[in-house]
């Protein structure tokens, strides 16, 4: 069973319809969450995946060419940024994530908005499961700071769930996929970085996948 997370970043930098957001994607076993994002990362990122498509859309290169002229990021210019640097993360591709980090102008006219402000919040943000890239952005940003190790995510109604069902991978036609998905939306923690407060949603798809 595989359970997609589409999971809110940094509030406080766009509107919240425009949120950043990552996927990650957890196989189901013994009762906890294994992350198995990087398997899913070449369908995440590409082309056919209408999120990835939309943000580089709205990347084009004229739009990039603001950035780099020092022009603040409109709300979906931040979005795209925040979320494509947080999905490459969360595939992996650190080097790939600082790049998009690297486009925020590095002054804004905002003293909590500028690059240097935004790759600390970023750290902090995914310094959980990801402390090494974490200390790297921080160590980058001229910022000295411990950080907390990664654990294992539960999720106590799974505790019985092999013992109860079983479920074998398997390859399912769009139409398949759609009657075996199930959507539902539960509360996270946003970060309180650069501002307001806000009680985002995770968003959750739970993929039944019988043979």
């Amino acid at each position: 069973m595989l359970i997609w997370e589409r999971i809110p970043g940094l509030t406080g930098l766009t509107t919240e319809a425009s949120i950043p957001v990552g996927e990650k994607v957890f196989r189901v076993k013994q009762g906890k969450l294994v992350d198995t994002t990087l398997e899913f990362c070449t369908q995440i990122l590409s082309p056919n995946d209408a999120n990835y498509n939309e943000h580089q859309r709205v990347l084009r290169p004229e739009n990039i060419s603001k950035l780099v002229a020092g022009s603040e990021p409109d709300d979906e210019i931040s979005s795209a940024l925040l979320s494509l640097a947080y999905q490459y993360a969360f595939c992996g591709q650190f080097d790939k994530a600082l790049h998009y980090l690297n486009l925020w102008p590095e002054e804004t006219g905002h003293p909590q908005t500028t690059r240097r402000q935004v790759k600390v919040a970023f750290a902090e943000s995914i310094k959980k499961d990801y402390p090494e890239f974490a200390a790297r952005i921080l160590s980058l940003s001229g910022v000295a700071t411990p950080l907390a190790r990664s654990s294992t995510q539960r999720i106590d109604w799974l505790k019985d769930l092999s013992a109860n069902e079983t479920f074998v991978a398997a390859k399912l036609t769009e139409a398949e996929q759609k009657k075996s998905s199930i959507k539902w939306r539960t509360p996270v923690s946003t970060f309180p970085i650069l501002g307001r407060r806000n009680c985002e949603s995770a968003e959750f798809r739970l993929e039944n996948r019988m043979g």
